[in-house]
């Protein structure tokens, strides 16, 4: 029986995609713990949320995909946008409210 959780060798991940989704992983499960959603909740807009995904990232035993990640996100209504700011440098940040998502994604 396979595993639901695609296992792939660390040493094939680059170290920067583990860092970004360390960090949007944390994020999830801060908004969650803040905003008090449940899996059920996530599940109404991304189908393929599990109860067990989130214990996951509780535990962090495991660090889920780049695309889960972010239909989750996008599921309690963040949208994770990067920019270049003054110095040169890129950010992440998270965009709530559905009009600021609409100009972000007609910008892009």
């Amino acid at each position: 029986m396979g595993s639901w959780i695609p296992r792939k060798p660390n040493k094939n991940q680059p170290r920067s995609s583990v860092l970004i989704r360390e960090w949007i992983q944390t994020k999830i499960v801060k908004h969650i713990d803040e905003e008090g959603v449940t899996a059920a909740e996530i599940a109404e807009n991304y189908t393929g949320c599990r109860p067990a995904y989130i214990q996951l990232m509780r535990s962090n035993d495991a660090l889920l995909g780049f695309n889960r990640l972010c239909s989750m996100l996008e599921s309690i209504g963040k949208l994770p946008v990067i920019e270049e700011n003054e110095a040169g440098n890129l950010e992440i940040r998270f965009v709530k409210s559905s009009r600021e998502q609409a100009r972000v994604m007609e910008a892009a």
